[in-house]
C-alpha cells in the first residue's frame, strides 16, 4: 500500500519573499502567510494523513490546522490515482473531525463539493450529510453542487441522501415529518 503524501496542490506557492513584503508594509494574503509560516506543520499534517496516524492527526488538529489545508487535501485526494479503498481510508481521516470538515467545506465551497460528488461512495458521505442536515439553508449551494457531481455517477442513492439531509423528499417536495 502506498503511504506517500499526496502531491502538493497546484495552488500551493512558495512563500519566497513574504517577509520582505511585510517589511515594506505591503499586505500578504492570509492564506499565503499561513502556508509560509506553517510549512513544517502542513508537511506533518500531510505525512500523518499518508501514514494514517490517528494520534498525530488528533494532536495536529487540536493545535490548529487551517481549514484550507484540509480542503486542499480532500481535493488532492480526489485527484490522486490510487485504489478506491485507500482513498476511502484517507477520506475517513479527513472526515473524522466534524468541525474541521465543516470549516473545510465552507472554504472549499462548490469546487470541493463537486470534487467529492464525483467519486465519494454513498457509504462514506455520512459526515458531509450530517453537516448539511444541521443547517440545510446555510449549506444549500454546497449540497446542490455535491448533488450535481453525484448525479454524474451511476449511483442514484447519494443524490437522494443529499435531498433527505436538506429535508426534501427524493424527487421533490418537503419532508414534514
Amino acid at each position: 500500500m502506498d503511504r506517500q503524501p499526496l502531491p502538493r496542490p497546484a495552488s500551493h506557492r512558495d512563500a519566497g519573499s513574504w517577509t520582505e513584503r511585510l517589511g515594506r508594509g505591503a499586505t500578504v494574503p492570509l492564506q499565503q502567510l499561513l502556508d509560509a509560516i506553517g510549512r513544517e506543520r502542513r508537511a506533518a499534517y500531510r505525512a500523518a494523513l499518508a501514514a494514517r496516524d490517528h494520534a498525530q492527526l488528533r494532536s495536529l488538529l487540536s493545535r490548529g490546522i487551517p481549514a484550507a489545508w484540509t480542503a486542499a487535501e480532500i481535493q488532492a485526494l480526489a485527484a490522486a490515482e490510487m485504489p478506491l479503498p485507500e482513498k476511502r481510508r484517507r477520506v475517513a481521516l479527513l472526515f473524522a473531525n466534524a468541525e474541521q470538515l465543516s470549516q473545510a467545506m465552507a472554504v472549499g465551497g462548490d469546487e470541493l463539493a463537486k470534487t467529492l460528488g464525483s467519486w465519494l461512495p454513498r457509504q462514506d458521505a455520512g459526515p458531509v450529510l450530517r453537516i448539511i442536515g444541521k443547517a440545510p439553508d446555510a449549506w444549500y449551494d454546497l449540497a446542490r453542487s455535491l448533488r450535481t457531481g453525484a448525479q454524474a455517477d451511476v449511483d442514484d442513492d447519494l443524490p437522494c441522501d443529499i435531498d433527505r439531509a436538506q429535508g426534501f423528499l427524493w424527487g421533490g417536495g418537503l419532508n414534514l415529518e
